[in-house]
């Protein structure tokens, strides 16, 4: 935080043996469930190797360089009848840039650009209760439950800076429930991607979803059990399911 402010700052600057990354990023977000508004900044240049693999063995390593930044400005109505809405408005770029080595069968370089606006809706059920070794050991934690969800949809176009005419998206659902006092259940489910209209196809389209289990059998012992499934189409070649 800030000097002590509701604004908060996050700067990392990283120089590994496989590539650099710097962020900075200044917010004031929403800070708890009655906050009325929050806004934010951020700007990113994340270069480094990326590996193909196949059966866990490394076919190729490509240079990727990435660029980054994002604006947005959000506004909420605050708790309601137990439920928290908020709506976002925003600005994002992305500039990406793929290096293949000379022995790839494919492409040596590929690039991408998007630079588009984007609106985005959240919802949150205010819906928490207090316990002890939940995700954390011998932590007290504020568990939320409950369901909460977000959507973004964005348009790239060559009059934005872009290349192409491009929407894309991402889109959460999750939820949390205690099935008596020592049964939590919990779901999740993530969908990004994006869809090409000039060519109509859709690309590096990921759709995920989590199930858990946690039983709490004494002070001492957990069980847990977890379920996940993957389902992609359309990978750009940068890009796999490992």
């Amino acid at each position: 935080n800030i000097l002590g402010s509701r604004w908060t700052a996050d700067v990392i600057a990283a120089d590994n043996d496989d590539g650099e990354r710097y962020r900075l990023s200044i917010n004031r977000p929403f800070f708890a469930l009655d906050t009325k508004q929050a806004l934010g900044f951020q700007i990113e240049r994340f270069n480094r190797e990326i590996d193909l693999e196949l059966l866990g063995r490394d076919l190729f390593v490509l240079d990727a360089e990435r660029d980054a930044a994002n604006v947005f400005y959000a506004l909420s109505s605050g708790r309601n009848e137990g439920w928290v809405k908020r709506w976002y408005v925003g600005a994002r770029y992305l500039d990406e840039r793929i290096t293949f080595p000379g022995n790839f069968p494919g492409p040596l370089e590929i690039q991408r650009r998007f630079v588009y606006p984007y609106i985005a809706w959240e919802t949150i059920q205010d819906q928490f209760t207090e316990r002890a070794n939940v995700d954390r050991v011998g932590v007290t934690e504020d568990v939320k439950l409950g369901w909460s969800s977000y959507a973004e949809l964005g348009w790239s176009t060559d009059e934005f800076g872009g290349e192409g005419n491009v929407l894309l998206g991402r889109a959460t659902l999750n939820n949390r429930s205690f099935l008596g006092e020592k049964h939590l259940l919990s779901f999740a489910a993530q969908l990004t991607g994006r869809y090409q209209l000039d060519q109509g196809r859709s690309e590096d389209l990921v759709a995920s979803a989590d199930l858990s289990y946690l039983w709490t059998q004494s002070d001492n012992w957990r069980f847990l059990a977890r379920a996940s499934v993957v389902h992609t189409e359309n990978l750009q070649l940068d890009r796999q399911l490992t």
